[in-house]
């Protein structure tokens, strides 16, 4: 996705990350350090690593917790179909939808809290964003 790496360092800037993927869990392993994204992730969480896959709710709770996050309700995640979304709303986390989602009947039917037509606009939404404004004494 074109300007993913963009969306990544701007997201790393403001909170830890983690990846939640149906990709079988060694293959996602293998796709993040062959993009050389390994540095960017507390966790890299693919199917089968979990007792259940996206949807269930199980593996983006995992990531949360690997990034020290207890509160679902503070998390986003970014995904790019109507099952990421789905997977978001049952974890109790903000859903954000990155594309057209045209192989899931459109963004209207995926029902993200919030959508970027693209990676390079997601990333420039992030850079307006200052995560200091919302920590306690700051």
């Amino acid at each position: 996705m074109p300007g993913a790496a963009a969306a990544l360092r701007a997201a790393v800037a403001l909170a830890p990350l983690a990846i939640v993927s149906n990709k079988h869990g060694p293959l996602l392993r293998a796709e993040v350090e062959h993009l050389r994204w390994d540095g960017f992730f507390r966790a890299r969480i693919g199917a089968g690593d979990c007792a259940a896959d996206k949807p269930d709710p199980a593996p983006l709770h995992a990531a949360r917790f690997a990034c020290g996050n207890p509160d679902a309700d503070a998390c986003w995640y970014v995904g790019d179909t109507a099952l990421d979304m789905l997977a978001a709303r049952r974890a109790g986390m903000v859903s954000v939808l990155l594309g057209d989602a045209s192989h899931d009947g459109g963004v209207d039917a995926c029902g993200a809290d919030m959508h970027f037509p693209d990676a390079m606009s997601f990333a420039a939404h992030l850079s307006t964003l200052d995560i200091r404004a919302s920590l306690p004494n700051s």
